[in-house]
């Protein structure tokens, strides 16, 4: 008894749990449920009378079930009675089915293998032959065969029909607690139905007819049969004629789709069974011709023609017994199979085999569900606890959810209670998105309508309407104020992309909410990505609303303004930019230099600009974006046209082939000055590298130059032609009319087409690259490259070599060459030019060096740098010999510049200046100033062409203070005398002794002192000039001298004895050597451009 109790608690264990949690919940959380606003289980006696009656509705289930055992009872004892009543035939019949049932534990799927009275069923499974038995049963390839007599099936006693309805019954109760029978194996003899008359054949098929019938209703309309025709070695010819089949052919054969009527699959038989020896016909003569046996070559010629009787009398046997009427239940067709020979005692038959592989077919998702559904009989109650328990787990997860969901929702309605006594927001503020942040997310709290028990609906309502009254008063207000201030804004872009979203709003033009959203988010701004993506959800959220409520009303005011101010820029202009704007995304592939030229390409040349050489041509100008901007240009044109007309206002149609052809000429004139801008900034590369420019240059200089393959390059993309328009009728017409005029009028020719306009642009170096008469004009250019790049290289050798390269016509021959380059060559090829010209300059400028070290250095840095006069406080005094060595016509500094500077140095400039063949200031201005300033000493210092320095000077006394007496002046042999009488000159000369002047002066005062100074040298005159004060007069030949004796004064004048003479140490004193390098700085790239 205890047994019991416990073996039904532990059945109704699940059932019992889930009472027991269902009841928790409703006492427990059951004042938390609300619907609608209302909370129908806050009372403590509506959830007792809720457990109440839950339980009472368990018991009310129990009392069934146990009803249900107590009426099956009586049931299984009248069975019982029954099983009583049976004969001995029918009890071994249910015996044996229910010892196959015990067996195989009803897992293995049926089939019924019946066929008329007299067939031989058990070779065909693999067991001896026994037509007596009523069943037998066995395992084939995972099927469980029931061999049924042929006496069942033909039921020729009343005992037999018994039998067979027994039979079914057993079958059918076997199906509770196994599998029901899959399909029925219809065994036929093929030499009985060969030898049978047609009035048994229609016995056969009429008894057939009538047990399928019966199958398909017992157990389900459309049960699967397979046909197996055995014992065909018994029909003449069929093992010979088989034998010339190919192996794979032998077992023959005929399947049927399935879910298809019998009649239809049957209409078809004769045609198929003929397919199925296709082949004999065609080697029939070669079979006969190989067969000895007349007799085995008689049944080899009349196998065909029997074959095919054979196949109409199986035709006619299947439609008689496979005949479906409306109402009545049948077998489905599935395959006819044919069995040549006799199965071993120890296997089945091949066609045996393959009628079981055909069963497995349709079972592709029904095999899977039976199988896991016997694997869920006999653990249902452990099954039923865990979904329970799974069940329990979901609803608990649920319910917590909605407890979370709505505590939230209580803590964003509390702060907008908080934040209600400040006022609603009327600005995006931070406020404002905080507020609408807080409705937001209260909207999606209660947005879930999938579930039965979400929360009520008026709440969800209300957010909703709260939530969208904000976005229209904060949100869409904002939106429109940015949008009207962008419609005031000063580029014409951007007031069109203001006036197109401010369309969309008030419905005049399609809805684009993600160009919208972009534009807003950019305009908006904020601080960082969370910002925006907040204003984003919100910004869906009112066109979401948008949508429903309808268009916003609009300015028209203002968009007449715009309007206005848009239509005021060329219409061509417009369409063009948006044009180019939408083919940006186009996959082009640009033009550059290494994409013609490669890696050769990129050692050889270089950009001005100083971008990479990846870099060049967009691809929208190139050939293929040339043909690519045609093909797209007129659909474009026409979606822009009508975006135009829109966004406009505009109700005429605007014509389409104007603005094309002003489209098409922008189009050209960017396409040319691309072209343009990528040959000023194409330069040789390296023009800086002094070193490698000549192998760079020999290089462009090949036969296959790399310049040329890029010039040839460039030609293919700039020599373009017009599209083709459409062809109609009435050009087709005319243009044969053209082709025919030739040969009525011989004389006349035809225009040729427009010359495309990036052609003509370009022409000038299409011709170039094209000419060949008397040479092609690379030719030349490439040997004055070359000789140049030879020029540059023997520049380069020629300081180690320590030769100087003579002058030459190089450069002049490549400046004529470049004059007759085209326009679009010549800045890459000037580079090579002034880089040469400079090499030459670098090359004088360096010879110029080494004379000026070799002839004129030593003499002035030993014999005058440091030495008086040139250096004024230095006691050491240049000899007369060195000066005039130096300074004299036939000296050092004039003869330096007569041998090396000869028709160079220009002399009436201020200052000199050299000229342009060794670079003009370049070569520095310390020997400019120096050779200027030795010209000056030599006009000062040295008669015309004079080889000594001399001259001549009168001193004359004008006044002196009253306190001297007199005053004397002595320069070797001469005197000048003063004392406050006549005012007479005395003539001196420069210079004075061989062996240096002398000059002495005294002054004697009133008081009886005398004060001399004495001055030693050959340029002691000079040194006078130093203590004296000299004071300039009108006359530049004149100037006044004060000499100072301890505050007295004497006052002389000085007078040039002639023009030039030097009246003082001017000149000398801003004399230095100057000191020439022996190389030059190198060519800067800055220079050349």
């Amino acid at each position: 008894m205890l047994l019991r109790v416990l073996k039904t608690l532990l059945r109704a264990s699940p059932w019992l749990l889930g009472l027991l949690f269902t009841m928790y919940l409703i006492l427990i959380h059951g004042p938390r449920l609300a619907v609608d606003g209302h909370v129908p289980l806050a009372a403590l006696v509506v959830r007792l009378l809720l457990c109440g009656a839950l339980l009472l509705v368990a018991v009310l289930l129990v009392w069934l079930g146990r009803r249900g055992k107590q009426q099956a009872e009586p049931q299984a004892v009248a069975t019982a009675a029954v099983l009583d009543e049976l004969t001995e035939r029918e009890l071994a019949l249910h015996e044996r089915l229910c010892a196959w049932r015990q067996r195989t534990g009803g897992k293995l799927p049926g089939l019924l293998v019946i066929g008329p009275a007299g067939v031989e069923k058990g070779p065909l499974l693999g067991l001896p032959a026994n037509a007596d038995e009523d069943l037998r049963c066995s395992a084939v390839d995972g099927y469980g065969l029931f061999e049924i007599g042929g006496h069942l099936v033909s039921q020729r006693h009343p005992q037999e029909v018994r039998l067979w309805r027994r039979l079914l019954d057993d079958l059918g109760q076997s199906g509770a607690s196994g599998q029901h029978p899959r399909g029925v194996i219809l065994v036929l003899s093929a030499a009985r139905l060969q030898g049978a008359t047609e009035v048994e054949r229609d016995q056969i098929a009429l008894s057939l007819r009538a047990r399928l019938e019966e199958l398909a209703s017992r157990f389900g309309k459309g049960l699967t049969l397979q046909l197996i025709i055995s014992e065909c070695e018994q029909l003449p010819g069929y093992g010979e004629s088989l034998a010339w089949l190919p192996a794979d052919r032998r077992e023959l054969s005929v399947e049927f789709a399935p879910a298809t009527r019998n009649r239809h699959l049957l209409a078809t038989l004769e045609q198929r069974m003929a397919a199925l020896i296709e082949g004999l016909d065609s080697s029939e003569f070669e079979r006969l011709q190989r067969e000895p046996d007349v007799q085995v070559r008689a049944r080899l010629y009349g196998f065909i023609p029997m074959w095919r009787g054979f196949a109409l009398t199986l035709n006619g046997l299947l439609n008689t017994a496979l005949a479906q009427e409306p109402g009545i239940a049948q077998v489905a067709l599935q395959s006819i199979r044919f069995s040549a020979r006799a199965a071993t005692p120890e296997s089945p038959a091949p066609a045996l085999l393959r009628a079981l592989q055909t069963c497995r077919r349709p079972g592709r998702i029904r095999t899977p569900l039976r199988q896991a559904g016997a694997w869920w009989r006999p653990r249902a109650h452990y099954l039923m606890l865990v979904a329970s328990l799974l069940a329990g787990l979901l609803l608990l997860n649920l319910y917590r959810d909605q407890d979370r969901r709505l505590e939230q929702v209580d803590q964003h309605i509390a702060a907008l209670q908080q934040a209600l006594p400040h006022g609603a927001p009327v600005a995006l503020g931070a406020g404002a998105l905080l507020r609408l942040d807080r409705l937001a997310g209260i909207a999606r709290l209660l947005d879930r309508r999938w579930r039965v028990w979400a929360t009520d609906r008026q709440l969800r309502q209300l957010s909703g309407q709260l939530y969208a009254r904000d976005l229209q008063q904060v949100l869409l207000v904002d939106l429109l104020q940015r949008l009207h201030g962008s419609l005031h804004g000063t580029t014409d872009e951007g007031l069109r992309e203001s006036l197109g979203l401010y369309l969309m709003l008030g419905g005049e033009a399609p809805m684009d909410a993600r160009s919208l959203r972009d534009w807003y988010a950019r305009a908006a701004g904020g601080p960082g990505e969370a910002y925006r993506l907040r204003l984003d959800q919100h910004l869906q959220g009112l066109l979401k609303g948008l949508a429903q409520s309808g268009p916003v009303p609009l300015d028209r005011g203002l968009i007449e303004q715009v309007r206005n101010r848009l239509a005021a820029q060329p219409l061509a202009q417009r369409l063009y930019e948006q044009l180019l704007e939408g083919m940006r995304g186009q996959a082009l592939a640009e033009f550059s230099i290494a994409s013609v030229l490669g890696a050769e390409g990129m050692l050889l040349f270089a950009r001005r600009s100083g971008e990479s050489l990846v870099e060049g041509v967009p691809g929208l100008y190139t050939r293929e974006g040339y043909r690519r901007f045609e093909t797209l240009l007129e659909p474009l044109l026409t979606v822009g046209l009508l975006q135009e007309r829109r966004l406009l206002g505009r109700s005429e149609v605007l014509a389409l082939e104007p603005v094309k052809r002003e489209i098409l000429a922008l189009y050209h004139q960017d396409y040319i000055a691309h072209w343009e801008g990528f040959f000023d900034d194409l330069q040789i590369a390296g023009l800086d590298q002094h070193e490698h420019l000549p192998r760079r240059l020999m290089q462009l200089a090949r036969t296959d130059s790399p310049l040329l393959v890029l010039l040839q390059a460039v030609a293919g993309h700039t020599q373009l032609t017009p599209a083709a328009s459409p062809e109609g009728w009435l050009d087709m017409a005319q243009k044969q009319a053209q082709r025919l005029q030739p040969v009525a009028e011989p004389g006349e020719t035809a225009a040729a087409p427009p010359e495309h306009p990036v052609t003509r642009h370009f022409q000038p170096l299409h011709r170039w690259l094209a000419a060949s008469a008397p040479e092609p004009p690379a030719l030349a250019v490439r040997a004055a490259v070359k000789g140049a790049a030879l020029l540059m290289q023997a520049n380069q050798k020629a300081p180690s070599l320590k030769v100087t390269v003579p002058p030459n016509e190089v450069l002049q021959r490549l400046n004529e060459e470049i004059e007759q380059l085209p326009g679009l060559l010549q800045p890459v090829f000037l580079d090579v030019a002034e880089i040469g010209q400079q090499q030459v300059q670098q090359q004088g400028r360096r010879s110029l060096a080494t004379a000026w070290a070799a002839e004129v250095a030593p003499l002035c840095e030993r014999g005058l740098s440091g030495r008086y006069p040139f250096a004024g406080d230095s006691a050491s005094d240049v000899s007369l010999e060195d000066f005039n060595r130096m300074f004299a016509a036939d000296g050092a500094l004039q003869g330096f510049v007569q041998q090396h500077l000869a028709g160079l140095l220009d002399t009436r400039s201020r200052p000199w200046r050299l000229g342009d063949s060794l670079g003009g200031e370049s070569l520095g201005g310390a020997l400019l100033l120096a050779l200027e300033q030795a010209g000056q000493v030599r006009a000062g210092f040295f008669p015309a062409g004079g080889t000594q320095a001399g001259f001549e000077f009168e001193l004359s006394p004008l006044t002196m203070s009253e306190r001297i007496a007199s005053f004397t002046l002595h320069i070797d042999d001469k005197r000048l005398d003063y004392r406050h009488g006549p005012l007479r000159g005395v003539t001196f000369g420069f210079p004075g002794k061989a062996l240096g002047t002398q000059i002495r002066l005294s002054a004697t005062l009133l008081d009886g002192r005398t004060l001399t100074r004495r001055t030693e040298g050959a340029w002691a005159w000079f040194r006078l000039l130093d203590q004296a004060r000299q004071i300039p007069t009108d006359n530049p030949q004149v100037r006044q001298l004060v000499l100072d004796f301890e505050g007295e004064e004497v006052r002389l004048q000085l007078r040039a004895g002639r023009q030039g003479m030097a009246l003082g140490r001017e000149a000398l004193n801003g004399f230095r050597c100057p000191s020439i390098g022996t190389s030059a700085e190198p060519l800067q790239l800055s220079e050349l451009s």
